[in-house]
């Protein structure tokens, strides 16, 4: 994506369409890259701590009101089908915690800004 690395990035779509168009992949990611996900509902701030399991710590939404592990197990499409780490404007974002999971509203938009911060 253009800009990635080069400060805060902003993903965000009119459309409600799930696509592959917008959005991105945790295991794409640095270690310590924060993402702050809006969603219909909620808003979920999340520190990358592992890209290649989706581990991140997240707060936000109605489940996490403090800094907590997850793992992003990826975006829900129509039909079924997961993206495993993908987070996607027009999807729901499949969490888990432990031994509980959480299917969030709809992502509407998606800023990330890397480890190393704005340059």
């Amino acid at each position: 994506m253009a800009g990635f690395g080069s400060g805060p990035d902003l993903l965000a779509s009119g459309s409600t369409a799930s696509s592959l168009s917008v959005g991105l992949q945790i295991d794409a990611l640095a270690p310590l890259d924060r993402l702050t996900v809006h969603t219909t509902n909620s808003r979920y701030e999340m520190i990358v701590v592992c890209p290649a399991t989706g581990w991140v710590l997240m707060r936000g939404g109605k489940h996490s009101p403090h800094f907590t592990n997850w793992c992003v197990a990826g975006a829900a499409f129509h039909g079924g089908d997961l993206k495993p780490y993908g987070i996607y404007v027009g999807c729901p974002l499949a969490l888990i915690c432990d031994d509980d999971g959480i299917l969030t509203s709809c992502v509407t938009a998606i800023e990330h800004v890397p480890a190393s911060g704005p340059h």
